[in-house]
């Protein structure tokens, strides 16, 4: 405590003997040293201490949503608070992008929270389309596999695609997820992508195995998607995952069938 500067123990001793000190939080402020925006927070009237962020899940998915749109689709970010069993999720995010084709409401949503299902509804009019989420889902452990939550979510978008597959024409949809950090679990990947070919129809059974032993890493691997999974090398930073979902309608004349479970 000696050592520490006399203005720090001046502000600890008046918190431990209970001496109030004011908080104020200011957003979108410039800071008077460095001259850029920050977000300032003033502990008392004498001293103020600046904190910038320099990385954050919002601020990742926002830089995403620049190369969506020179990818040509409309970004919209619905969550930077994703949560819940990634295998779930991947099923479920499915289901919402073809809710963006078909019209048909699916009300049986187990983890995506009624305000995220509706900001994406009220963009179904769009011809091209990128869902943009963020957050960290986690994994139940069944199995002895290996893989990570990012191609966990991922493979069980994938066989949710599957049951797509006669649409493809009417409507594309593809998944990409990514952790932050460049490790997607104990792999050396850093996500996944997955369209409506990644599990044809006829290799449904083979993949659902797959992601009831946890192993989702070994199944692109070993049924020749290998070139679905992104390596990046580590980014050294995490600020947890980003969940992109591509919708492009093309031709939606044809009138679907109703979304399956």
């Amino acid at each position: 405590m000696e050592q520490l500067p006399k203005s720090v123990q001046g502000f600890l001793g008046n918190a431990t003997r209970g001496a109030a000190i004011t908080c104020k939080i200011e957003t979108n402020v410039t800071c008077p040293t460095t001259g850029i925006r920050v977000n300032s927070r003033y502990y008392n009237e004498d001293h103020a201490a600046y904190n910038v962020i320099l990385g954050s899940n919002k601020l990742g998915l926002l830089k995403a949503t620049e190369e969506v749109k020179a990818l040509g689709y409309y970004p919209v970010i619905l969550t930077d608070e994703l949560y819940g069993e990634a295998s779930i999720l991947g099923s479920e995010l499915v289901t919402l992008a073809f809710e963006l084709v078909t019209g048909l409401h699916n009300n049986e949503y187990k983890i995506l929270k009624n305000d995220v299902v509706a900001k994406a509804r009220k963009e179904k009019n769009r011809e091209k389309i990128c869902l943009v989420l963020g957050g960290e889902p986690t994994v139940t452990i069944n199995g002895n596999g290996l893989g990570g939550r990012c191609q966990e979510l991922a493979l069980a978008a994938a066989i949710k695609l599957s049951s797509y597959h006669d649409n493809r024409a009417q409507a594309d949809v593809s998944l990409l997820a990514t952790t932050t950090d460049g490790q997607d679990g104990p792999t050396p990947v850093c996500g996944v992508h997955v369209d409506m070919m990644t599990v044809l129809p006829g290799e449904t059974v083979v993949a659902h195995s797959y992601l009831e032993n946890n192993d989702s890493y070994n199944y692109f691997r070993t049924y020749g998607r290998q070139e679905n999974l992104v390596v990046t090398g580590m980014s050294g930073t995490n600020v947890m995952d980003i969940f992109l979902v591509f919708v492009d309608k093309g031709d939606t004349e044809e009138v679907f069938p109703q979304t399956p479970n």
